[in-house]
């Protein structure tokens, strides 16, 4: 018979497996070996033994197959209740999604015994004198917690070809050959060899009930020769009835089986675990009747120790120091990730109005640019204060409408910062005129207004500013460039939806302000953008050239008052936006004010999380005469402080689950650039300083707590691990939560 051990080289399981080898069975292990291969090494010549180093958890486990699998005994999880609760999701992860998955494959294979390892702890704080298999369940700790989920999981499968038995342990304690010392006698047992003190806390009234390792072991072969119809279906208590001890008693008892130990009594809150268990069933049912007391186990340890006492502070013997290493290991070295299901860096909040209202759009029949495009023309201009403002398919379209109507071209300049999206530097170059580009404020990565008036010829025709990440520009100082060399200013507020400068709205300062509603700005169109003028007799050229130059658009031809007729009255473009994307960003508007307080809620939450950091920096944002929508999240990472590359922090995020992205590599790095303009790292070395330095972190409304909370425990993780001030290494942070 071939039997499956899942856990197989943990605590009960390398036991286990040796007691079936012993008993002639083939065995196949599958374990992720998180504490160490070593204790199944000895038997790995054995031709009776197949190993599988997998993860239950993981997407991939084309390794496992139950084909001539009679049998599977079900130990693989996280156990020890402060290890679990340092990370309850990896902990029910483990134990729940575990036990789903081989619970599944196990019936879909049709093993005929399927065996479930449970614990004693799933009573919790026990109500009654006696707790039985039919006593309430009243779990305290996430382990716990995590065991009742997978005895119900397994419960719910169950049929008449799939009958699960579940064993709920006792404390186990022992000589193992994956040895721990955080279970109560094994523990006991080692504070009194080497501190000749037991520490008793939690009052030390409450009950426990204890098993040997190996009586675990013996129950378990045993059960093998059981018939399935006498096992299947049922719960155990796995102990016995002369084992169940109150703590202090415990620790009496195993100072006098050492010698000369004292007990300490530690003032302590009341320990809420407390359950005294009956194990008749399985004496009755299976004739369970350990053999091994706690003098037995006293003993084996009291030998293992004097082998092993030079070792004993190795971590692989306490699951919680295991737990914290493993935690506390980037993912991309193999430790565990902050989060398996990947948090991509942006993403839009759609709800069902906007649903409605496109499903509306489309049942109307006019779908192109119409009264919905008005009317989203109208609340835009409102929110932001313009007399009026055109809807165009995207910021490219509006920049480029800009320029356009300004009649730049061949032999003029535009000024513009190469720390932007390429298509701010794309447009100029549509245009024929010539983009320059000048150095951003180390600060606030925004264009610096004392080199743009140093860059300023009699070609320069323009300005265009761009509000990186909706921190607004200095626009006093632009606009006051502008006014003093009659020279146009365009922002380019791609990121600046109601971001504000000296309490006025962005879109009501300059001659031009285009703005963005690409799926990861703050409101959306799906793909789309606007532009406002602050000169109206500017509106009507725009409005001709987004729409090929024609002196009216389909929605003047074809309703009820309007004429068919039109006339192309210079060459334009097709920058017009439909009235599908206009249902979309009617509602969006209205969300827009609760969109940017939630944005402006996360990163108040990451600067307080991050501060202090080694290696992070963030740019400056505290001018009172800016307000920012919080558009972008950016770090600044300071690389002296850190022994790895931002690129390859990115990538280490990644591995931990978390999405994020780079705003952004400047434009004179760009082969275009570089080759048509000469330009090289040197060109412009603030942005190119920062190129190599900044990152963008999630940021976005559609956040839950949760992810906000794994996006700050992710960078803290790896910005404490790589820091090169051994002083600032890894600290468990479980505490931070989202600010209100």
């Amino acid at each position: 018979m071939r039997v499956l051990v899942t856990g197989g080289a943990g605590y009960i399981g390398s036991v286990f497996v040796r007691e079936l080898i012993s008993n002639g069975y083939q065995v196949s292990v599958i374990d992720r070996f998180l504490f160490g291969k070593e204790t199944l090494e000895p038997l790995i010549t054995n031709g009776d033994l197949e190993v599988i180093e997998c993860d239950l958890r993981d997407a991939d486990k084309t390794k496992i197959n139950l084909d001539g699998i009679q049998a599977v005994f079900h130990l693989a999880g996280l156990s020890n209740d402060p290890s679990c609760d340092l990370n309850p999701r990896f902990t029910f992860d483990s134990n729940v999604g575990g036990t789903r998955y081989i619970a599944d494959l196990a019936k879909k294979a049709g093993v005929s015994k399927f065996v479930l390892f449970s614990s004693c702890s799933v009573y919790g704080t026990g109500k009654g004198t006696t707790l039985t298999e039919l006593s309430m369940l009243n779990p305290v700790s996430a382990y716990a917690e995590s065991k009742v989920q997978a005895e119900d999981y397994v419960k719910s499968i169950s049929d008449k070809s799939f009958k699960p038995t579940i064993l709920r342990l006792a404390t186990v304690f022992g000589y193992s050959p994956r040895m721990r010392f955080d279970l109560a006698v094994n523990l006991m047992t080692l504070h009194a060899l080497r501190k000749k003190r037991i520490a008793i806390l939690g009052g030390g009234k409450q009950w426990r009930p204890f098993v040997h390792v190996r009586d675990v072991a013996l129950l378990c072969t045993q059960l093998l020769q059981e018939p399935a119809e006498k096992i299947g279906g049922e719960t155990f208590n796995v102990g016995s009835n002369d084992l169940n001890y109150q703590m202090s008693d415990l620790a009496a008892l195993i100072a006098d089986l050492v010698g000369d130990v004292e007990l300490d009594f530690v003032p302590d809150d009341e320990d809420k675990r407390n359950y005294h268990v009956c194990f008749d069933k399985a004496k009755d049912v299976l004739q369970f009747k350990p053999k091994y007391k706690i003098k037995e186990g006293v003993a084996e340890i009291v030998e293992h120790f004097r082998v092993v006492e030079h070792q004993l502070t190795d971590e692989k013997y306490y699951n919680i120091q295991v737990m914290k290493s493993h935690l506390l290991t980037p993912a991309i070295l193999g430790g565990e990730p902050i989060r398996r299901e990947f948090l991509p860096f942006a993403l839009p909040l759609l709800g069902t109005e906007e649903e409605e209202e496109v499903i509306d759009t489309l049942r109307s029949g006019w779908i192109t640019t119409g009264p919905r495009t008005k009317k989203f023309e109208e609340k835009l201009a409102a929110y932001i204060g313009a007399l009026d403002c055109l809807a165009v398919s995207s910021c490219t379209a509006a920049l480029h409408l800009a320029l356009a109507t300004l009649d730049i071209g061949p032999g003029d300049e535009v000024i513009t910062t190469p720390m932007t999206f390429c298509s701010t530097a794309n447009v100029i170059e549509h245009t024929g005129a010539t983009p320059v580009f000048v150095d951003v404020n180390p600060d606030t990565l925004n264009i610096d207004p004392a080199l743009v008036e140093k860059a300023i010829t009699p070609r320069t025709k323009a300005i265009i500013a761009v509000h990186m990440a909706g921190y607004p520009c200095d626009m006093r100082e632009l606009s006051d460039i502008g006014a003093r060399h009659g020279i146009k200013i365009i922002e380019d507020a791609a990121h600046a939806i109601g971001s504000t400068y000296e309490g006025k709205n962005i879109g009501t300062i300059s001659d031009f302000t285009c703005f963005s509603f690409y799926p990861i700005k703050n409101m959306t169109t799906i793909e789309g953008g606007a532009i406002v003028c602050k000169d109206q007799s500017y509106m009507e050229r725009l409005r001709r050239l987004a729409l090929h130059g024609m002196d009216r658009d389909a929605w003047k031809r074809y309703e009820a008052t309007g004429r068919p007729h039109w006339y192309v009255e210079e060459p334009g473009f097709k920058y017009n936006m439909t009235d599908i994307q206009a249902a979309v960003g009617l509602h969006q508007i209205d969300r827009l004010p609760a969109f940017n307080q939630r944005r402006q809620l996360i990163a108040a939450t990451y600067d307080d999380a991050f501060r202090g950091l080694s290696g992070f920096g963030r740019p400056d944002y505290h001018d009172s005469k800016r307000q920012t929508n919080n558009h972008l999240y950016i770090v600044k990472l300071e690389l002296d402080q850190i022994e790895i590359s931002r690129d390859q922090l990115l990538e280490a995020l990644s591995k931990e689950g978390i999405g994020t992205g780079i705003h952004f590599l400047p434009v004179q790095l760009h082969p275009f650039y570089k080759t048509k303009y000469g330009l090289d790292e040197q060109s412009l070395p603030i942005s190119t300083d920062l190129s190599n330095r900044i990152f963008s972190m999630p940021l976005y409304p559609k956040m839950t707590d949760a992810d906000v909370l794994d996006c700050i425990r992710a960078l803290s993780k790896l910005l404490s691990y790589y820091s090169v001030n051994v002083a600032t290494k890894p600290e468990v942070r479980p505490g931070t939560k989202v600010v209100r």
